[in-house]
């Protein structure tokens, strides 16, 4: 079984914004070992980010971050990053 939780959720507490802070750069950074195309980032990039730029990354506005978790394990198996309200116009101008 698997589950989907809102890891950019603003009610978390400081303690599990960090917690999901660095298990969200540890996927990352297995994803980009696997699959460096699918992503914008580099491993190089992702595993020098401090704490507090991991943090930012899970705040950014107009951002909402899920994550999928084996519920047997507590793995973290997939992520999808939701960007908006805003048209794709918007968006590809940054």
């Amino acid at each position: 079984m698997f589950v989907v939780a809102r890891i950019s959720d603003p009610g978390l507490s400081a303690a599990q914004r960090l917690a999901y802070a660095q298990r969200y750069t540890a996927l990352r950074i297995s994803g980009l070992e696997r699959s460096p195309h699918a992503f914008s980032s580099t491993l190089a990039t992702e595993a020098r980010l401090s704490d507090h730029e991991k943090l930012a990354r899970l705040q950014e506005p107009g951002k909402t971050i899920f994550v999928c978790i084996n519920s047997e394990t507590d793995e973290w198996v997939g992520q999808v990053t939701l960007i908006g309200p805003q048209t794709r116009a918007e968006y590809d101008r940054g």
